[in-house]
């Protein structure tokens, strides 16, 4: 890397506040980008950031715009460029600086001062208290994940019983009933069905999928009398519904949904 001028633009004089540029033009190996860097703001002096531009091949060109807010002679800080390995320092010398407070209105004018911060005596108070709200945010959600973990999972209801399954189709049955839009004997049949589904969860007898003679044949042991009674006149009845299209009223079938309901009070304990 080579270094080969570095000069003040404009060429002055200055006055207290004026934007100077240092204009320093670099040659480089070919695909070496140089870096400039400027010296740290004083109570005196405020730079700005360094830009490098592409001249040419392996030329550059790196501007570091400041300003000088002290009268009279200033001794430049020296600026740094560097570029493969290499870091060269530039002292541009000494400026005169000179007050704007001149001629007639000098009593008025004032020369401008360095850019200064203002303070801000509330931003420690933000500050603590955005760090007091994420804290306490993260220590209620780790809370609340840790509850979330450590409460076990309700149990599963328990499985319905073939006894509350039945009530609950017959229940269902009775108000298609009283609705009045089923064909006639549909009810009927229906619960006949569900009775079938009953018996074949309560014993090992497939009755859904037997005939009836079969059924009543294969729940003699497990039937007491007055039930096998009402089963047999349901599941004869249901049997003329389906084969022989008989077609009984409302109270027939809410007969046979009575029916139903004592044939599955009336299983023996033993089924």
């Amino acid at each position: 890397m080579r270094v080969e001028s570095a000069v003040l633009r404009p060429a002055g004089p200055y006055a207290v506040g004026d934007r100077i540029e240092l204009r320093v033009l670099i040659h480089t190996p070919e695909g070496v980008r140089p870096e400039a860097v400027a010296p740290s703001d004083s109570s005196a002096a405020s730079y700005g950031p360094p830009a490098v531009a592409r001249l040419g091949s392996g030329e550059w060109e790196a501007v570091v715009p400041f300003q000088i807010f002290r009268v009279g002679q200033y001794s430049l800080d020296s600026f740094w460029i560097s570029a493969d390995g290499q870091r060269v320092e530039i002292n541009p010398g000494t400026v005169e600086i000179r007050s704007i407070r001149s001629g007639e209105d000098a009593d008025i004018l004032k020369d401008p001062k360095p850019p200064a911060e203002l303070p801000r005596p509330w931003s420690h108070a933000v500050y603590w208290t955005l760090g007091l709200l994420l804290a306490g945010s993260a220590v209620f959600w780790a809370a609340r994940r840790r509850r979330v973990k450590e409460e076990p999972a309700p149990p599963p209801p328990p499985p319905e019983s073939p006894e509350e399954r039945l009530e609950r189709e017959l229940s269902h049955l009775e108000a298609r009933l009283k609705e009045g839009n089923d064909p006639p004997g549909s009810v009927y049949a229906d619960a006949a069905d569900a009775v079938r589904v009953y018996l074949a969860q309560r014993t090992s007898v497939p009755a859904p999928r037997l005939a009836s003679s079969s059924t009543l044949a294969q729940l003699d042991a497990v039937l007491t009398k007055s039930a096998r009674a009402d089963l047999s006149t349901m599941l004869r009845e249901a049997d003329e519904v389906k084969f022989a299209a008989s077609s009984p009223d409302a109270e027939a079938e809410r007969a046979g949904i009575e029916a139903a309901r004592r044939v599955s009070a009336r299983l023996s304990p033993d089924a």
